[in-house]
């Protein structure tokens, strides 16, 4: 049975959407009556997220073009599980969906909209199914903790999901997407821009019966089942703008609203479950910059409103934001970066005492680089103050050397060392029966070096390799108490690893031939128990693989794309005593694309073939992939 879809908007319009729908209506007013100026946009901050800028020394990576180019319909998880190392914990294809970086738990990664936290207040964690990439193609992933820069939860990593501003002009652009297991995916998008100001609109509708045939190892002989009960539908609309007001500022708009409706996937020995799910969150944000000569300043207000019903019930978080940047160069070398941000945070849920919660954060923020010669260093820091709790003052520094500048070849190394923190969700203090209000701060504290290097000669090489070291205290563990279970400040963790990349371009007789490594070793070891009867101790962290790889290859010839992906996911355990595993697992897809060129009309077509042999996995133990 597909879901009915969920009309989540009130009837009674939230006066905070009237507001921004009618900046974003003033901004499309603005750009229409100037298009007709067809000078070269000037490169513009859209995104507020500027403060990346500063994370010298730390693993920084994007996601490859080119595969996001031939399946634009994907979502976040399976962009991310595709081309990178990083590890998607799924519950399956269209279910909630997290990711482990650096072998941290969910909640350990931050989720950045346009400068701003999106994770789910209550979870401490956003559900990357429901993250389409059509909307943010442009992603990229900072390893390692990163709270002086990005606040609470930025201890794994943090994903950056940005748009770049259209292009000068009147662009439409429609897609359509037909799969297997009645799956659909139909994207529009407008734009309109100039000089100045311009407006950018996306929508896009998303179904799927989801009804694949599965090997049932539930059962005697593992008879072939076709999925049931894990049907989903979901839509969403995505609008920014931006309208300059004079020489020296400029107002911008997002707002950004998605609906997902889904019948969650029942486990192998549960096929007649009927639980289901209803997702609506709602992301606005509006910002005013002044360009001073050397410096900017930007005042913002965001409103984020999520939903999330389950058989019924309903958990609503809204979150009103506000904050202040400023930043510049003091002089040619020297750039800052310092402000202010105020959260507040009401929760509505039948699962919280009183149905209710809330929560007040401030933060106050800086970072200073200095880029001298071969050098770069940078020093960040914060301080938050958070309703119930004491946070320690959260610094960083990083520095990257150039240590071969020549002309085909170039070799840097870097290094960083930042503390991170992670405030207790609003589930851990909360929830009832089991929140425990006297839960302290996660805790952690790491150290990363690596090398990148850059060779052209007849081939373009690119490569970085980091060495990482982390220890996590104060790691929050949901413990049986009595009947029920209950959070605690029990474990802590040591993590280290070995992150590599590589990237290879070969020109041959017109074809562009292109390599992508990337691989991960990961090692997350719990060391406290909780009694002297624990196992867990000097053991793998669950669902945690101590090796990832992903490999792909593509070749390009003028208009025509072809592609073969492999994506490695070596054992892991799922139980915290090791006893118990899941299988590693390689996945093969193929995917080609072409462009066919009608008068101004371009017309791109693709394929994706993916589990080329059909591989039976599991990503989660007793969830069929």
């Amino acid at each position: 049975m597909q879901p009915t879809t969920n009309k989540n908007i009130p009837l009674r319009v939230n006066w905070r959407l009237w507001l921004l729908i009618n900046c974003a209506w003033l901004l499309f007013s603005s750009a229409s009556g100037q298009v007709a100026d067809t000078v070269l946009l000037n490169e513009v901050t859209v995104n507020a997220t500027a403060i990346s800028e500063f994370a010298i020394g730390a693993r920084v990576t994007g996601l490859d073009s080119t595969l996001l180019s031939t399946d634009p319909g994907m979502s976040l998880a399976d962009a991310l599980r595709r081309t990178s190392t990083v590890y998607i914990k799924s519950y399956g294809n269209g279910m909630l969906s997290s990711i482990s970086c650096r072998g941290t738990g969910a909640s350990h990664t931050s989720v950045l909209w346009n400068g701003l936290n999106i994770d789910y207040p209550m979870l401490g964690q956003s559900d990357l199914s429901i993250l389409p990439i059509y909307f943010s193609p442009d992603v990229s992933l900072q390893h390692g903790s990163a709270s002086a820069l990005y606040g609470s939860g930025a201890i794994g990593g943090t994903l950056n999901l940005t748009t770049s501003p259209p292009q000068p002009g009147l662009a439409i652009s429609l897609m359509q997407e037909i799969g297997s297991f009645h799956s659909f995916f139909t994207g529009g998008n407008i734009s309109l821009a100039n000089n100045k100001s311009y407006f950018n609109m996306k929508g896009f509708l998303q179904s799927s019966k989801n009804d694949f045939p599965f090997k049932n190892n539930s059962k005697i002989n593992a008879p072939t089942e076709r999925q049931q009960n894990a049907s989903y539908s979901g839509n969403g609309i995505d609008l920014e703008g931006q309208v300059g007001l004079s020489l020296f500022s400029k107002i911008q708009v997002a707002v950004q609203y998605i609906n997902f409706d889904r019948q969650l996937q029942p486990s192998l020995n549960d096929q007649n479950n009927t639980d289901e799910q209803s997702d609506a969150n709602l992301r606005t944000r509006i910002a005013y910059l002044y360009n001073f000569r050397k410096s900017e300043l930007q005042v913002y207000y965001a409103y984020l409103d999520d939903k999330i019903t389950y058989n019924g019930a309903t958990t609503r978080a809204k979150q009103d934001i506000a904050g202040l940047n400023f930043s510049g160069v003091l002089y040619s070398h020297f750039s800052y970066y310092i402000g202010g941000r105020y959260k507040n945070i009401e929760v509505k849920s039948p699962f919280v005492a009183g149905d209710r919660a809330n929560e007040q954060r401030s933060d106050l923020f800086g970072a200073i680089k200095y880029t001298p010669n071969k050098w770069q260093l940078s020093a960040n820091f914060r301080q938050a103050f958070i309703t119930g709790y004491v946070v320690p003052f959260t610094p960083s520094i990083g520095f990257e050397y150039l240590i071969i500048n020549r002309a085909q070849h170039q070799v840097s190394i870097k290094s960083q060392i930042s503390s991170g923190y992670r405030v207790p969700t609003l589930n851990d203090r909360y929830w009832q029966p089991g929140g425990n209000t006297d839960l302290q701060p996660e805790s952690s504290l790491s150290a990363e070096i690596g090398f990148t290097g850059r060779t052209k000669k007849t081939n373009l090489l690119a490569y970085e390799i980091t060495i990482y070291h982390m220890k996590v205290d104060n790691w929050i563990l949901w413990l049986p108490k009595g009947s029920y279970w209950s959070p605690q400040n029990i474990k802590t963790v040591l993590g280290t690893g070995v992150e590599f990349s590589a990237t290879i371009k070969q020109k041959i007789a017109g074809y562009t031939l292109q390599w992508l490594t990337n691989y991960a070793y990961t090692r997350s070891i719990n060391q406290t128990g909780i009694d002297s009867f624990d196992r867990s101790v000097g053991k793998q962290l669950p669902y945690v693989p101590i090796n990832n790889v992903n490999l792909s290859v593509s070749l390009l010839h003028n208009l025509w794309t072809l592609g073969l992906v492999a994506d490695i996911t070596g054992k892991r355990y799922v139980t915290a005593d090791n006893e118990s595993a899941l299988s590693a697992f390689a996945l093969l897809n193929l995917y080609a694309a072409n462009t066919f060129k009608i008068k101004a009309v371009d017309l791109v077509a693709f394929v994706n073939l993916n589990n080329l042999f059909n591989s039976s996995y599991q990503n989660i133990k007793n969830k069929a992939m």
